[in-house]
């Protein structure tokens, strides 16, 4: 079976050290094009600097990988359905929950396939945490998520302004992993939202959600990061540590493995595009945009990043 033809449109960070390699390791699929207004891509694949630019080539494309920031990725993937690609949106799908419902209904009236990928629910532990949960009742749930923000993110200025998410871009990886391991839908209670006084979006973030489910989000942890999510039930407790590539259950390791949740993305991916069937999952942006809405906004010192 011929391979299906991919493009990265927005060669950065994750596209180079995830999106690239787990491309790569995917039998069935082949890269053979990026579109990065710095003409960045890997060795021995050509670079474009528009969409349009790409498809005025003699390339043949089957599919676009979108790894721009959320502001505008709509528009962008309009245009590539427009020119009969199908479409994987990396995280963040979009900048709203109608946002990306809208673009859902016009890549379906286009006869295209969307996948909106959640990365942190492809990890080793998360599928074995939600199948324990299934059968158990819940007493609380606590989802820590730090990371230094410099190391991740370094000169994305992006994710500062009005519609860059903040903290919350990696902390939604959080909540796409208790919106996977919870048996039922949960909502934001109350949200406190810490602003430096320098830009738009959060640096830090306390959630408080129905079901006794908190969270606690920051983009200023100096050590190692925190990737931890604490479920207690009536008869046990269980931690996924390490984004879900590990499940510890009273103390003890029940579940770990190295980190292949790209690979496992590009899998589904190809499953996706041989089946003609889209995968559109927002309970994660949804819990995000409740917060914006109802969190009470806490100003702090200027952030250099």
């Amino acid at each position: 079976m011929q391979s299906k033809k991919i493009a990265i449109v927005g060669f950065g960070k994750i596209a180079k050290e995830q999106h690239f390699p787990s491309i790569a390791e995917t039998a069935g699929l082949e890269l053979v094009a990026t579109v990065s207004r710095r003409g960045e891509a890997p060795a021995g694949v050509p670079s474009f600097p528009s969409i349009n630019a790409l498809a005025a080539s003699d390339i043949a494309i089957d599919a676009a990988v979108l790894c721009t920031p959320p502001e505008g990725r709509s528009e962008t993937a309009r245009l590539c359905v427009d020119h009969g690609w199908d479409i994987l949106l990396e995280k963040p799908p979009g900048i709203s929950v109608q946002d990306v419902r809208q673009l859902h209904d016009d890549v379906s009236k286009a006869g295209r396939i969307l996948f909106t990928t959640w990365h942190s629910q492809y990890n080793a532990a998360v599928d074995g945490a939600a199948q324990r949960l299934a059968s158990q009742d819940i007493v609380s749930m606590h989802i820590d998520w730090r990371e230094d923000v410099r190391k991740w993110h370094p000169g994305q200025d992006w994710i500062w302004e009005a519609g860059g998410f903040g903290v919350f871009d990696p902390g939604i990886n959080g909540l796409s992993i208790a919106t996977k391991i919870m048996p039922s839908p949960f909502s934001v209670k109350h949200a406190k939202l810490t602003i430096a006084s320098n830009h738009r979006s959060p640096i830090a973030a306390e959630i408080q959600f129905t079901d006794q489910i908190s969270a606690h989000f920051d983009w200023r942890e100096p050590s190692d990061e925190c990737w931890k999510i604490t479920v207690r039930t009536t008869l046990e407790t269980l931690v996924l540590d390490k984004g879900g590539s590990e499940l510890w259950v009273d103390g003890q390791l029940k579940i770990a493995a190295p980190s292949q949740e790209y690979r496992h993305i590009y899998a589904r991916f190809l499953k996706l595009i041989q089946t003609r069937e889209s995968h559109v999952d927002l309970a994660p942006l949804e819990l995000v945009e409740q917060a914006f809405r109802i969190g009470e906004i806490c100003q702090t010192e200027p952030f250099q990043s």
